[in-house]
């Protein structure tokens, strides 16, 4: 999204030290914005760890350099090959919210709104009931 913003020019600014801890070239964007290279299929060093750490200040408040950077098409590689996070898998409590009811509004094809009392349960048809 960040790249996105600096192709729509939209004036916002960010903290250029801030861009190397989420994945970020800063030359790839400023002054131009570059393409991006190809996507890669096998990590250049070790894998990057599964989280990192928040933003930290320095002494005189400005951003903590970061010493192992990994670029964005790593890191894309390393979220492609990450395990899913499925809440209902993990924690089955959440399955309560699936079974109650919602209301839902929908427009038909004659523009008319049709609104109902629906769940999120799906029926063996693969129907949502």
């Amino acid at each position: 999204m960040i790249r996105e913003c600096f192709k729509l020019k939209t004036g916002i600014l960010f903290e250029r030290n801030a861009f190397k801890f989420v994945g970020l070239d800063p030359s790839m964007l400023l002054p131009e914005v570059k393409t991006r290279p190809e996507p890669v299929t096998t990590f250049s060093g070790n894998r990057p760890a599964p989280e990192w750490p928040r933003l930290t200040m320095g002494v005189h408040g400005g951003l903590v350099d970061v010493n192992d950077f990994v670029n964005e098409e790593e890191e894309d590689l390393a979220d492609a090959l990450s395990d899913a996070n499925d809440m209902l898998g993990i924690s089955k409590s959440w399955w309560i919210l699936e079974c109650v009811p919602q209301k839902i509004k929908f427009q038909k094809d004659d523009d008319s709104w049709v609104k109902k009392l629906s769940s999120v349960i799906s029926s063996p048809s693969g129907r949502v009931i």
